[in-house]
C-alpha cells in the first residue's frame, strides 16, 4: 500500500507554496470568475424547515433507532422480527425508556479515555504538515499528518493491554449500551459547547450563524474549530475517533466470540479483517481524506458530531457485532472467495484515493496508469472575492466516473456484510443506508461543485459525465 507522501515542510514555507498560481491561469480564468458573485457554503445549508425536521429526526428516531439495534443484538438474537413482537407486546414505543441502558461510569471512561488519547496524539506526535482545502473565507487549515502513527499505537496498545491480561476488550461488547448512552449524552453537551465557542471565540473568520441557536447548534458555526494550534476538533472527531473507534469496536466483538465459542468462526475473521483492512486505509490516506470537499464546507455541529461519535460506532461496526453471537460458518471456499473479492474492492477504493491525493500533492502534474494526468483547470471566486484555481482529474478511476470511489466502498461494505448471510436484516441496515448516502451525497456534491465552478463544471461533466457507476449513473 504504497504512495508517495507529501514533502515534509515547514508551516511557513508551505503555506507560501500553497498560494503559488501562475499568472497565465490566473488571466485566463478570471473573467470567467468574475461573473459569480463568489462561492458561500451557506448556501449549501437546507432551508430552516428541511433543517427543523432534520432535528427532529435525529433527536427522536435516530437515538431511538441505534438503542432498538443495540438491545436486538444483545437480548433478542439480531432479529428485527423478535424486536417488532417485543414492540407490539410493550404496546408503546414510549417502552424504550425501560430498556434505554443508563449512561455509567463505566461508559465515560470508555469515551473519555478514547477521546483524550486521541486528542494527546493528535497534538503530541510528529509529523509533516499539509493543508486542508481552501473555506469560503479563503483560509486554509493546517494539519499534521500523524493519524497513522495515532492508530498503530492505539492498536498496539490494545493488543499488548490484552495479552497481558491488563484488559479484555470483550468487555466494551459486554457494556456497549451504556457506552452508546453515554455517546449520546456526550454528543450533545459537546454541540452545546462548541456553539458557544463559536459565539465567543471562533478559530477563523469563516464562524458563521443563522441567526437561531437551534440551526446554529445542529450544523454548527465554525468549519474547522481549533483548541490552541493543533487540536482540531472536526478532524478528531470525524477521523481519530469516529474511526478509531470503528476498529476498536471489532476487535472487542471478536475477543467476545473467541470468549464465548473458544475460537474465531471464519465469517468473523473475514468481516473483521476486511473492517480493519479498510479503517487502516483510511489512515494511511488520512491527508486526503481532510482534503475532502465535505471538509472544506460541512460545519461541526450536531449532524457531524452525534454522527462521529454514535452512528459510525454503533451502526458501522453492526455486521460484526451480529457475529459475535452468531458462530456462522461459511467453508473455506466461501470464505476465501469474499475475502478476495473485499480485499479487492478496498485496494480499488485505495487507489482511487491515493491517485486523487498525489493528483493534489503535484498540483495535477504527475502520471496515472502510466500517462500523464488529464485535468480540466477550473476557476472559481470565494466569499471574499479572491480568485482561486482547482484542477479536476479526468483520468485514472476518476475518469470512469466524478465519484467513482462511492462504487468500491459500497461493496466493500456488501462485502464485509455478507458472511452474516440472509436470514436477518439487521446486519444489512449499515450496506442500505451507506447506499443511501452515498447516491444522496453524489447529487449534492454535483450540485455544489455546478454553483462553485460554474462552466467549468459543465465543462468537466461533458468529459465525466457519469456520477457513480460508469454506463449506468
Amino acid at each position: 500500500m504504497g504512495g508517495r507522501s507529501p514533502r515534509l515542510l515547514s508551516p511557513t514555507r508551505f503555506e507560501k507554496s500553497a498560494r503559488v498560481t501562475t499568472r497565465s491561469q490566473e488571466k485566463l480564468g478570471k473573467e470567467d470568475a468574475s461573473t459569480s458573485s463568489g462561492y458561500s457554503c451557506l448556501s449549501s445549508v437546507p432551508s430552516a424547515s428541511v433543517t427543523y425536521l432534520a432535528i427532529a429526526c435525529m433527536v427522536i428516531f435516530c437515538p431511538t433507532m441505534v438503542i432498538y439495534m443495540w438491545y436486538a443484538h444483545r437480548y433478542l438474537d439480531g432479529s428485527i422480527i423478535q424486536l417488532r413482537n417485543h414492540i407490539r407486546q410493550e404496546k408503546s414505543l414510549l417502552r424504550i425508556v425501560d430498556i434505554w441502558p443508563v449512561p455509567t461510569f463505566f461508559g465515560c471512561m470508555a469515551v473519555g479515555a478514547l477521546a483524550v488519547s486521541q486528542a494527546l496524539m493528535q497534538i503530541l506526535l510528529p509529523g509533516a504538515y499539509f493543508f486542508g482545502p481552501v473555506t469560503p473565507r479563503g483560509n486554509r487549515p493546517l494539519y499534521k499528518k500523524n493519524g497513522f502513527a495515532a492508530y498503530w499505537i492505539t492498536m498496539l496498545t490494545t493488543w499488548i493491554t490484552w495479552r497481558e491480561g491488563f484488559f479484555n476488550p470483550a468487555t466494551i461488547y459486554d457494556h456497549l449500551g451504556e457506552i452508546i448512552s453515554t455517546s449520546i449524552c456526550v454528543s450533545v453537551v459537546l454541540c452545546i459547547l462548541l456553539y458557544v465557542k463559536g459565539y465567543l471565540a471562533p478559530s477563523s473568520s469563516d464562524c458563521r450563524s443563522s441567526g437561531s441557536i437551534i440551526l446554529d447548534i445542529f450544523w454548527g458555526m465554525e468549519l474547522h474549530p481549533k483548541i490552541g494550534r493543533w487540536l482540531d476538533m472536526r478532524e478528531l472527531l470525524t477521523s481519530r475517533i469516529a474511526m478509531t473507534s470503528w476498529a476498536l469496536l471489532v476487535v472487542s466483538y471478536m475477543c467476545k466470540q473467541i470468549e464465548t465459542f473458544g475460537h474465531l468462526h471464519d465469517s468473523m475473521v473475514v468481516t473483521g479483517s476486511l473492517m480493519l483492512m479498510y479503517v487502516t486505509k483510511h489512515f494511511w490516506l488520512e491527508h486526503s481524506y481532510l482534503s475532502s470537499l465535505d471538509m472544506a464546507h460541512d460545519r461541526t455541529g450536531l449532524y457531524t458530531v452525534w454522527c462521529s461519535l454514535v452512528w459510525v460506532p454503533s451502526v458501522y461496526t453492526s455486521p460484526a457485532l451480529f457475529l459475535a453471537s452468531h458462530p456462522i460458518e461459511l467453508g473455506l471456499k466461501v470464505s476465501v472467495t469474499i475475502f478476495v473479492l473485499g480485499f479487492i474492492s478496498i485496494c480499488i477504493l485505495y487507489d482511487c484515493d491515493n491517485q486523487k491525493a498525489k493528483f493534489r500533492e503535484a498540483n495535477g502534474r504527475c502520471h496515472i496508469w502510466g500517462k500523464p494526468a488529464t485535468k480540466i483547470i477550473a476557476h472559481y471566486l470565494i466569499e471574499n472575492g479572491e480568485h482561486h484555481i482547482s484542477p479536476l482529474l479526468t483520468s485514472g478511476w476518476w475518469g470512469l466516473a466524478r465519484n467513482f470511489h462511492y462504487l468500491p466502498e459500497l461493496c466493500s461494505a456488501f462485502l464485509w456484510t455478507l458472511p452474516c448471510l440472509f436470514t436477518h436484516f439487521l446486519p444489512y441496515y449499515y450496506f442500505l443506508g451507506l447506499s443511501f448516502l452515498l447516491f444522496d451525497r453524489a447529487k449534492r456534491d454535483d450540485h455544489r461543485c455546478r454553483r462553485k465552478y460554474q462552466r467549468y463544471w459543465e465543462v468537466y461533466c461533458r468529459k465525466v459525465p457519469w456520477k457513480i457507476i460508469p454506463h449506468v449513473y
